[in-house]
């Protein structure tokens, strides 16, 4: 439980900090390819694969770069915008639709 005053905490480091070094790159980088930062994700269900596939076949190669500009306006379709939520931005980095 936090209390006020507290900074979030994500395993062993605030979150607030995660965010000042993640503008480097690399250390939060390092921290997901490490496995210092949990890698467990709730499993896509039916409609989000076909949203995945449906957004991939009208935007093409650039569909993750794109898909991540509408995450950050909040402008993605509902089922996207959750995705985003559920497993955020670098989950989508390493992510490859399945065949």
């Amino acid at each position: 439980m936090i209390r006020v005053g507290q900074a979030p905490v994500l395993g062993f480091m605030p979150v607030w900090r995660l965010s000042a070094i993640a503008r480097s790159g690399f250390v939060w980088e390092h921290l997901v390819m490490s496995g210092d930062i949990e890698g467990d994700y709730p499993p896509l269900m039916r409609d989000q694969i076909r949203a995945l596939r449906e957004y991939t076949a009208t935007h093409g190669a650039e569909w993750k770069r794109k898909l991540d500009k509408e995450w950050l306006a909040a402008t993605a379709h509902p089922l996207l915008q959750h995705l985003r939520n559920t497993h955020g931005p670098i989950w989508l980095k390493h992510f490859d639709l399945p065949a």
